[in-house]
């Protein structure tokens, strides 16, 4: 490649250009972006152009990130409720009943705390050791 000498005021320009868009750099990441434009010879109007153009396409990514959340919010919250319930049927044939009544009717919240981290610690202990006796 050519060395050009660059010029001064257009990499001033540039980091100017790039600073005001992008206020989140540093003076360093706004220095080698401007002078990276400068070698490429992108004027302070078309880098301006440039940013706004990633901007959109920033908006309109998080656009359709936060429409993807909204359409599989039902799938996670029916994942969700088919684990516990999955845990519940292991925990039926594991742990005492009265576990379970406590963990779903006591009337502190530090009881039913208690009795759900019984279940869930038995539950993973089980599930844990079903596999030892099965040929690999």
């Amino acid at each position: 490649m050519n060395d050009m000498i660059l010029s001064g005021t257009t990499t001033e320009e540039l980091a100017a250009v790039v600073a005001a868009r992008s206020p989140g750099l540093t003076h360093e990441e706004v220095g080698q972006i401007a002078e990276q434009a400068a070698r490429l010879q992108i004027s302070p109007e078309a880098m301006q152009k440039i940013l706004e153009g990633f901007e959109t396409v920033a908006e309109a990514l998080r656009k359709i990130a936060d429409a993807i959340v909204e359409i599989l919010k039902p799938v996670i919250e029916w994942a969700a409720k088919v684990a516990r319930r999955f845990m519940e049927a292991i925990a039926a044939g594991i742990v005492p009943g009265k576990w379970l009544h406590l963990a779903k009717h006591s009337k502190k919240a530090r009881t039913r705390k208690k009795y759900r981290k019984r279940i869930r610690e038995a539950v993973v202990a089980f599930l844990c050791t079903a596999g030892e006796g099965a040929p690999a």
